[in-house]
């Protein structure tokens, strides 16, 4: 149901992916596996809303947390003390990495996110 995406919804924004500038400071170790509970609840469920437009929401939210997971991948992060991940930036190539592609990927898809979120809030 469109409460239940909101609920889960709900918890991506627990886990401040908006707010979060992945290539700035450092965040929970456990986001990438919240994400991909959500995705997996929720790309099993085909065609489970009657309204297209909330069944196309859920898509571009699921295509967006997908797209996010492949930068809080150990190609882009490392561990840090206290269950925390922090972006890659010990080399020369791992700054412009970071600097030409994590920096403005990640930012985009925040804000896609947030987007797609506020328009599936406002849906009545």
């Amino acid at each position: 149901t469109r409460q239940n995406l909101r609920k889960d919804c709900d918890a991506v924004q627990k886990f401040y992916i908006i707010e979060t500038d992945f290539s700035a400071e450092p965040f929970d170790i456990n986001l990438a596996d919240e994400i991909c509970s959500i995705l997996g609840k929720w790309s099993k469920k085909k065609y489970s809303f009657r309204q297209q437009n909330i069944e196309n929401l859920k898509n571009k939210i699921c295509q967006c947390l997908g797209e996010l997971c492949q930068y809080l991948s150990p190609v882009y992060m490392h561990y840090i003390e206290n269950g925390r991940l922090m972006f890659n930036n010990s080399s020369i190539e791992e700054g412009d990495h970071l600097r030409d592609e994590l920096a403005p990927q990640t930012y985009r898809i925040r804000q896609n996110i947030g987007n797609l979120l506020e328009e599936l809030y406002n849906i009545k």
